[in-house]
């Protein structure tokens, strides 16, 4: 799968071709030129939401930072030092996420052994 730089390079180049041979350049315009452009866009389009998606999963239970140290009693760079006992995950854009149901359990967890971490 080519990157988004990837693909606005070779869009890039089809736009430049195109603008060249519609300034007169041979062999002059020819319909694939145009046809290439729009599937690169689109595909560049369709990247870019599966990116944003990845980062934030539009229906997931999924809990962030604030919300998980506010549950759990912790400061927020607590949460940071724990986020693999809890499942968490660094998106792209370096927020981190944690599963709720993981975050629940571990709130339950902490309240039967009554032991919390020193912050």
């Amino acid at each position: 799968m080519l990157s988004i730089r990837h693909l606005d390079l070779a869009l890039w180049c089809c736009q430049y071709v195109l603008n060249a041979r519609r300034s007169g350049a041979t062999p002059g315009v020819a319909p694939w030129n145009s046809e290439v452009i729009r599937a690169i866009e689109l595909e560049r389009a369709v990247a870019l939401q599966r990116q944003q998606e990845a980062d934030f999963p539009p229906h997931s239970k999924e809990l962030d930072t604030r919300t998980v140290a506010e549950k759990l009693g912790w400061s927020l760079r607590t949460v940071q030092r724990r986020a693999a006992d809890l499942d968490g995950r660094k998106t792209r854009t370096g927020v981190w996420l944690f599963p709720a149901d993981t975050v629940h359990e571990y709130a339950e967890e902490l309240s039967t052994n009554e032991t919390h971490p020193r912050d």
